[in-house]
């Protein structure tokens, strides 16, 4: 029989593996995505990684929303400068289009074109195809069980921390 502090280690080294697992590129997701779409915006799939998919979801289709490369950092949850890297490829591509606001010269704003919308609607038939299917996996589970499982997770996700170590209160 395993001790808590065996099996503490286990469930670690479990939610180190469903990281990496849900953010490493997956030929999958890329076949399920290259299916729905043009020649074209097959092509320019190929360039983007994950990070990039989803950065493209943060940025808006339509004139109206402004969104600059702050704005878009902040949805994204990421430094400027990540999206700064990102978009000299993502405009090469013509994913993404600059412009300026009328009356604005100074601020440059973000808007997808249509291929790019055409690979950021792909990206979330992905997401809910995905999303579909883990909770068809989860179904197999006792509603108990889930509800020790969700509660192990809010802990751990809203558990302070000192330094690099949890705090136990």
């Amino acid at each position: 029989m395993e001790t808590n502090q065996e099996t503490a280690a286990r469930i670690g080294e479990l939610l180190g593996q469903l990281g990496e697992r849900f953010t490493l590129e997956d030929a999958d997701e890329q076949e399920f995505m290259r299916e729905s779409l043009g020649r074209e915006a097959q092509a320019a799939l190929e360039h983007l990684n994950v990070s990039m998919l989803h950065l493209l979801g943060k940025i808006p289709a339509q004139l109206g929303e402004a969104t600059n490369v702050v704005g878009i950092a902040e949805r994204a949850g990421v430094a400027k400068s990540t999206v700064s890297k990102a978009l000299p490829l993502l405009t090469r591509l013509e994913l993404v289009q600059r412009y300026r606001l009328e009356g604005n010269r100074k601020e440059v704003h973000l808007r997808l074109t249509p291929l790019g919308e055409e690979i950021h609607d792909a990206h979330r038939r992905l997401h809910a195809e995905m999303t579909e299917s883990f909770l068809d996996f989860l179904a197999q589970y006792q509603q108990a069980d889930l509800e020790v499982v969700v509660r192990m997770l809010t802990d751990l996700l809203h558990a302070p921390r000192r330094g690099v170590r949890f705090q136990i209160e």
